[in-house]
């Protein structure tokens, strides 16, 4: 958690609770941070805070941004994966450099992370080409699915064609992918 004693925002929230004017300057900026789902600080920028103005928020906040940092460029095929791994843009940018930029963080994938922690991110690779990645797709992407198949096989269509075609097929019985033939059902 970033409020524990070791936590990221830990600093902050403690410079916040006993400084008025701090205080005071953190709710005229309207900056939040979540404790245990409660609303108490808002900072600009989600992965590395942004510096608003040189104040005593910004130079804790710089405080914090470079304790960050510096716990990010901990990642290493050797590092530990820790509980409650967050999937990060520099976590993606580290499996990106051992994977390939071909790398996306899969629900398949993240669950395993998620369920390993305490195994190295040595393990996570390796594990990564072995995790079965569903071929199917889900019904919550077909029509996207769909559409992109009807215009790669119909060049110059209307995008009211290719919906005119998705909403034929959905009434059809069986899967929902593109075939040529639906181009000519809904034309006749």
């Amino acid at each position: 958690m970033r409020f524990e004693a070791d936590g990221v925002y830990h600093k902050v929230w403690l410079a916040v609770q006993e400084d008025d004017e701090l205080t005071a300057v953190v709710r005229s900026r309207q900056l939040h941070i979540y404790r245990g789902g409660k609303k108490v600080l808002v900072l600009a920028g989600k992965a590395a805070p942004k510096v608003l103005r040189a104040d005593n928020v910004c130079s804790l906040i710089q405080i914090v941004a470079n304790a960050s940092d510096s716990k990010m460029t901990a990642i290493s095929l050797d590092g530990i994966i820790p509980q409650n791994v967050v999937c990060s843009q520099e976590l993606r940018a580290f499996f990106a450099a051992h994977l390939g930029k071909g790398f996306h963080f899969k629900a398949e994938f993240q669950d395993w992370l998620h369920n390993n922690a305490g195994k190295t991110f040595r393990e996570a690779v390796e594990a990564y080409h072995s995790i079965e990645h569903p071929k199917e797709i889900k019904p919550q992407f077909e029509y996207n699915q769909y559409i992109r198949d009807f215009f790669a096989d119909n060049k110059g269509a209307t995008l009211k064609d290719a919906i005119r075609c998705w909403h034929w097929k959905k009434l059809q019985p069986g899967p929902h992918k593109y075939e040529k033939p639906d181009l000519d059902a809904v034309m006749e």
